[in-house]
């Protein structure tokens, strides 16, 4: 039997009440709903208005710059744009530490530079204490759509 259809059966006894439910409606019903939450919800997540006090340490604030290591095509690299070793940048790491313990190092490397020698600048720095890396890139030029 389809749902909502009349046959025989339904005309020839016109007491009786279709037995099959239309849950279409219930579902609009929901999806409107849920079309609701969706564009609610980012509304509600900083909807309660507080006054913020003013801490007088920076603990925890990303006080300095960040050290940023340029690796060339050769795989030399530099540090804020003067020539380093790995164990000097070991130093300059630790003592950027020292100095703010969330420090973050930079990297910018030629995209022809092997796989292993970020892998031992990363890893000197690590050992050196710090836990934030990231990786500088180039924008995509303006209609390439990459």
């Amino acid at each position: 039997m389809a749902l909502g259809s009349f046959d025989h059966r339904c005309t020839s006894n016109p007491e009786r009440e279709m037995s099959d439910i239309n849950v279409t409606p219930m579902v609009d019903v929901m999806l409107v709903l849920v079309v609701i939450l969706l564009l609610t919800a980012p509304l509600l997540t900083n909807s309660i208005p507080i006054d913020l006090p003013v801490a007088q340490s920076q603990e925890g604030a990303a006080a300095s710059q960040p050290l940023t290591v340029t690796v060339d095509a050769e795989g030399n690299a530099y540090l804020d744009g003067q020539p380093v070793l790995l164990e000097e940048l070991a130093q300059r790491c630790a003592r950027a530490i020292q100095a703010n313990p969330r420090a973050e190092l930079l990297l910018r490397a030629d995209k022809r530079v092997a796989h292993g020698r970020i892998i031992d600048i990363m890893d000197t720095a690590h050992r050196a204490g710090v836990r934030y890396t990231g990786f500088l890139t180039e924008a995509p030029a303006a209609g390439t759509g990459r």
